[in-house]
């Protein structure tokens, strides 16, 4: 089990994503491997809540918001991880699906380690439909976890 030294670990707080990067933490252990923690962000359906919400928004200030969000999260992810592994962090813009396996690709992962289900798309990425798309799409082994 030498292979796996870039494990992408996508993450938005939720339990499954907080029971993934455990799972994956202990596979680094063992290979030596990085994890590399990923927060996607979709402005579009922030954008969209919004504007449900208030009839009208400021991009801006969005955007802000959406990125704060991002830091706090992968701060959280990276604190609980044991010091020992390596870990990067990555935040990105767009449709989670297709950013995770964009990711993967970029950077050479050799496997990609992520919770059945997120926080929904009110309060983050929702990750239920978005493992689904990318077990079906990963070039790459994917594990998903309960």
């Amino acid at each position: 089990m030498n292979g796996y030294k870039k494990i992408v670990v996508p993450y938005d707080g939720s339990t499954h994503a907080q029971l993934a990067l455990d799972h994956a933490a202990s596979l680094a252990k063992v290979t030596g491997g990085t994890l590399i923690i990923l927060y996607v962000a979709s402005l579009t359906s922030a954008m969209t809540r919004i504007s449900g919400f208030f009839g009208s928004y400021d991009a801006g200030a969005v955007a802000e918001q959406v990125q704060q969000k991002g830091e706090v999260v992968l701060h959280k992810a990276k604190a609980s991880v044991p010091v020992e592994i390596e870990t990067d962090e990555i935040f990105e813009v767009g449709s989670p699906g297709a950013v995770i396996i964009s990711v993967a690709d970029r950077i050479g992962a050799e496997l990609i380690v992520m919770g059945s289900r997120g926080l929904g798309t009110f309060a983050g990425v929702a990750l239920g439909s978005v493992s689904t798309y990318v077990l079906e799409h990963a070039k790459i082994p994917v594990i998903v976890v309960k």
